[in-house]
């Protein structure tokens, strides 16, 4: 055989593929055959390019060579693990014990605290019972200070903005107009006189109108002044819409712009027409009452404060609530204190308001004009109004510093189920309570 010929034969046997180990052995001795001068030389070089013999022990010892370092490593990882577990569970037990160190002293310094506050509450407590409250006298009316007296076992209610404005203590006037919201939490409240009284109250026509508290306090004195034979009593103004307010002061500007003018032409129709928003009957709380007579033309002629149901009217309407609302010089009565320099009205006006019964009493017993009346519950906010020894009334004003909320808190004894807590435009809240 040719070397060509070896050479093709060796080609064919290099694409040869065994299926086993014994296949090589056949491989090589084909090697031999077509080699046969090269000897064990050739074979070591061929075997060098075949794949050699696997034994069992070597490759046992390569399969747990990576298992044992794998295992190793896991059991070092879960030794690492245990021990920073037991370092971190110590941690937290030391953490635990500070914290809970830490809020035990902090409770006892808020016991200890707060047992102080205590005891400096019971001191004040025990030195204010220590100083008796004023005495009242035994007869007639008497009005005692108690400002610096709290309470007496009281607790907090809810009043609703609506019953702020409507139970009769806002004060208004040129130097405080009412809020901006008041006639949109009035409105929808007014009543009207003539049909709610079912004609028995005579009225200028049916769209005279006022609040709820002033309508049952008018009922009631009209029909107290009946069965004191008094009558022939209309009221012939109630309430009045900004818009109307508006309208009267624009016209009556107009009417005297023919004499004035600039300055000197509002301030003059200031003096007729109230400036739009400080007017009283705005208030939904001011009546303009006098005297009518289909049948006696004398009667609706008189003066109220000169007939003798308009003196009645006078002398009892703080009975009622109503207070006589601008008294000048020499009117209603001869000898009336001029109080325009507080009401801003210098005019005679027939205008009654209500304020309820406790404020009126004291009004009346210290002849004060509404004004007088706030700043007095300024001064004094708390006081107690007796008769004959004992009390009937009890003022308690409340400063709020603020604008006023759309219900309120006050203070309310637990032993006073009437009550009436009114805002009286000054940034305080005024309660009467009813004994």
């Amino acid at each position: 055989m040719d070397d060509r010929e070896k050479k093709d034969v060796l080609n064919k046997d290099m694409q040869y593929k065994p299926s086993k180990v014994t296949d090589y052995e056949t491989l090589a001795a084909k090697y031999d055959y077509l080699q046969p001068n090269k000897g064990s030389a050739a074979k070591l070089e061929i075997q060098s390019e075949l794949p050699q013999k696997t034994d069992s022990k070597t490759a046992y010892r390569k399969v747990l060579i990576p298992v044992a370092i794998v295992t190793l490593v896991f059991i070092l990882a879960t030794a690492g693990l245990a021990i920073l577990s037991s370092m971190t569970g110590q941690n937290q037990a030391n953490w635990l014990e500070n914290e809970n160190k830490r809020i035990a002293e902090e409770n006892q310094k808020m016991e200890t605290e707060y047992a102080q506050q205590l005891a400096a509450l019971k001191t004040e407590i025990e030195e204010m019972v220590s100083v008796e409250r004023p005495t009242p006298a035994a007869e007639g009316w008497d009005i005692v200070d108690l400002t610096g007296f709290p309470l007496e076992f009281s607790e907090p209610t809810s009043v609703s903005k609506a019953d702020l404005y409507t139970n009769g203590l806002i004060v208004v006037n040129a130097l405080n107009p009412l809020p901006e919201d008041y006639q949109a939490f009035t409105e929808p409240q007014l009543l009207s006189i003539g049909k709610e009284s079912g004609g028995k109250i005579q009225v200028k026509d049916y769209n005279v109108k006022v609040l709820p508290e002033a309508l049952s306090a008018l009922q009631k004195m009209i029909a107290d002044a009946a069965l004191a034979g008094h009558g022939d009593y209309i009221i012939r103004e109630g309430w009045r819409s900004n818009a109307d307010q508006t309208l009267l002061f624009e016209n009556m500007r107009t009417k005297l712009s023919e004499k004035y003018s600039g300055d000197i032409l509002f301030e003059k129709t200031k003096e007729r027409v109230n400036v739009p928003g400080t007017s009283e009957y705005q208030s939904g709380l001011s009546l303009e009452i006098g005297l009518y007579n289909k049948d006696n033309a004398d009667i609706s002629k008189a003066a109220l404060n000169e007939s003798e149901a308009g003196k009645w009217l006078l002398d009892n309407c703080w009975k009622y609530g109503f207070v006589f609302r601008f008294p000048i010089e020499d009117y209603p009565y001869p000898e009336t204190l001029d109080k325009s320099n507080l009401t801003g009205v210098s005019i005679r006006l027939r205008v009654f308001r209500y304020v309820g019964v406790a404020a009126a009493t004291v009004m009346h017993l210290k002849n004060f004009v509404l004004e007088e009346f706030i700043n007095y519950m300024i001064e004094t906010p708390h006081i107690a109004v007796y008769e004959n020894g004992v009390i009937k009334y009890e003022l308690f004003r409340q400063p709020l510093g603020r604008v006023l909320g759309q219900t309120e808190d006050v203070d309310k004894p637990l032993s006073v189920s009437e009550f009436e807590s009114s805002y009286d435009n000054l940034e305080g809240i005024i309660t009467s309570f009813y004994h």
